[in-house]
């Protein structure tokens, strides 16, 4: 990698922050980055300070990064006093700064938040704060399940859906929001307001290095599910990329199972996802040789007929909305249409707000059906619909 026509914005995407030795004294912090061959006078500097919280009062402080000296990757470390770690009830966050220099020479820096989360597998269970903490997923495919055209009065589109899934209880259902292709504002959202999320990545697809390395810069991304085998053309491109956990240090790697696969799972794998048969005891017998953090995966598509489920009561709700409609057409005129827009848009948000409610309560419940269900045969490290 020549300095002369080095991309420093693409090169500082390899670097990673990741915590270290973590107790309520004191945090031990990382900061790694790729050493290119006509580097080797270079070094990291910069500070970080913190913490800072949405939910909290906090009285911030600045530490600085010291470099580790010459090796085989640039890395720097940071001892933080009294550290506060992102939680759900406290998602709070720290600003990083760093530079690369060499001698008094600035190569580039970079700014980033970076959340202390201590969460991890032990033997079949996660641990959160030291605590055992049980992973109970909902899939983003409920915000592109069918919603009837019928039922809006005003075009749908995708922001007014993603912030009414966004505003649903997660915290307070200690719920996490399972989907793939997360995009950064999402993660950085989630990450301030203390939402759990969990992210699939296919490692048949090319780029997945990349993407296991952006979703590790945020707190809320705390797992990350790996499905199918990486093909000849994903091999490593750098020396220090080894396996996933070296791609994303601050991520908990589940290895996904079909219903129909041997639960066998790499070396790289802190948990793994595996589909259950009905059976609970056939699932017990299919996963008890496995030391790892088990998590359930049962796909759950709400249904549009209420008599089926009548907890997303469809036809009421498409219903209530045309009537209003229709009633704000009767009575409008020239000078009456910007507010019977605006009327049809909040009738539309209203009734968005309304569906997401209504499919959010059902697929947690469907959770604890999927817990339930699989309880008489053991006691698993999570859930997920």
């Amino acid at each position: 990698m020549a300095t002369t026509s080095m991309n420093t914005t693409a090169w500082f995407d390899e670097l990673a922050l990741f915590l270290g030795s973590a107790s309520v004294q004191s945090a031990r912090c990382y900061a790694r980055c790729p050493r290119p061959d006509e580097g080797r006078a270079w070094r990291l500097e910069g500070t970080v300070r913190g913490p800072f919280s949405t939910r909290a009062r906090t009285l911030p402080a600045t530490t600085t990064w010291s470099d580790t000296g010459y090796g085989p990757t640039l890395m720097a470390t940071a001892l933080i006093p009294d550290p506060c770690y992102w939680t759900p009830d406290n998602p709070a966050l720290y600003d990083v700064q760093l530079r690369v220099l060499d001698g008094s020479r600035e190569i580039g820096g970079i700014r980033r938040m970076f959340g202390l989360r201590r969460l991890g597998a032990r033997d079949r269970s996660f641990r959160f704060e030291s605590h055992r903490w049980v992973l109970r997923g909902i899939s983003r495919f409920l915000i592109h399940s069918p919603f009837p055209a019928s039922a809006h009065p005003v075009p749908m589109n995708d922001e007014r859906m993603r912030n009414a899934w966004e505003a649903a209880p997660w915290r307070d259902q200690q719920a996490a929001l399972v989907a793939s292709r997360l995009t950064d504002d999402e993660c950085e959202r989630a990450q301030r307001d203390g939402r759990v999320l969990v992210a699939w990545v296919r490692l048949d697809q090319a780029g997945w290095q990349n993407e296991l390395r952006r979703l590790s810069r945020s707190a809320a991304v705390a797992f990350a599910i790996l499905a199918g085998q990486p093909t000849a053309d994903d091999a490593p491109a750098s020396d220090m990329v080894e396996s996933p956990r070296v791609l994303a240090p601050n991520l908990c790697l589940l290895q996904a199972f079909s219903s129909h696969q041997s639960v066998r799972p790499s070396d790289w794998a802190h948990g793994v996802v595996v589909e259950p048969e009905d059976d609970p005891v056939a699932f017990a017998r299919r996963t008890q040789s496995c030391g790892l953090p088990i998590v359930a995966y049962r796909p759950f598509v709400p249904s549009s007929d209420p008599r089926s489920d009548p907890r997303l009561e469809w036809s009421n709700l498409a219903s209530a909305t045309n009537t209003a409609n229709s009633s704000n057409g009767a009575n409008s005129s020239n000078g009456s249409r910007e507010v019977n827009l605006t009327n049809a848009t909040n009738t539309a948000n209203d009734l968005v707000t309304t569906w997401v409610s209504q499919a959010f309560n059902a697929a947690r419940a469907a959770v604890d059906v999927l817990q339930r269900d699989l309880a008489p045969a053991g006691d698993y490290a999570g859930y997920l619909v």
